[in-house]
């Protein structure tokens, strides 16, 4: 299909190809570019800075001289028969409004707990109970009007909706169903009262999730903290099948450094 031209002889036409790519290769060879690439002249008062190396030499000489005197310190400490204080020989200066303030930090926190304890036993403005029982009555009036049957969806609310008595007959299923939509095992803080234990102020506070009853006992004065955890059928039967959490906390008393629970305490706390 690519035939070779014709030629009047063929040894010719060979030389003569073979010349004119030597003749190629010696041209490209010898191209010149362009573009000039290569690098550029360094100049020698670039390349050689005294000014610039006679800093960089000062300053090694002053960290050297700074190193070598805290070395002297160092050694000098080590070398020391001297002892430092025991921590447990340091004394503070007492303070003079130390009992004043403690009183203050007590009387703050009753008065918080007071306002805490108004503003959960606040009854609410809006009936919830009232609401639902309207709606109940507005879908019934829908029904009869509606040319359709009308299908109303019951919301979980709804559902949730008990009487008290109903509520108090099984606190173990009230403690699973305050933590229904959340599986996780987080406690959720149910109360929280101020208690007066052995002439000693407490904050107390019970948490609950679905399965365990927690009691925590912080001491306003040191930080400690005193704990306790019941399953929610113990919890049931010591607060006798109510929602008084309260009735937990007023049951709490120490044996040693032990807080323990106490059917009757020989003195019970107060509650605040």
């Amino acid at each position: 299909m690519h035939k070779n031209p014709l030629t009047a002889n063929r040894l010719l036409d060979r030389i003569s190809e073979a010349r004119s790519k030597a003749m190629h290769l010696t041209n490209i060879k010898r191209v010149k570019p362009r573009v000039n690439t290569k690098s550029p002249k360094r100049y020698t008062h670039y390349s050689f800075n005294p000014k610039g190396d006679r800093l960089r030499e000062e300053r090694c000489t002053e960290i050297e001289r700074e190193n070598r005197i805290l070395l002297e310190k160092m050694s000098v400490i080590a070398s020391s028969t001297r002892r430092s204080k025991s921590v447990t020989n340091i004394r503070y200066k007492k303070s003079l409004n130390d009992g004043q303030r403690k009183k203050k930090l007590v009387q703050i926190t009753i008065e918080n707990y007071a306002l805490l304890k108004r503003m959960q036993e606040q009854q609410p403005t809006y009936s919830t109970l009232k609401w639902s029982q309207e709606r109940k009555e507005t879908e019934k009036h829908l029904s009869r009007l509606s040319e359709n049957s009308i299908n109303f969806r019951r919301t979980n609310s709804r559902r949730r909706l008990a009487s008290s008595s109903s509520q108090r007959s099984n606190l173990s299923m009230n403690l699973g169903d305050i933590f229904k939509r959340n599986d996780s095992p987080k406690a959720f803080t149910v109360c929280k009262k101020l208690l007066h234990i052995n002439d000693r102020y407490y904050i107390g506070e019970v948490s609950a999730n679905s399965k365990y009853v927690f009691i925590s006992l912080f001491d306003k004065e040191n930080p400690e903290k005193y704990s306790l955890k019941l399953h929610t059928s113990e919890a049931a039967s010591i607060m006798e099948n109510t929602e008084d959490y309260s009735l937990l906390l007023s049951k709490l008393s120490f044996d040693g450094t032990d807080l323990i629970l106490r059917e009757n305490p020989k003195e019970p706390a107060f509650i605040q």
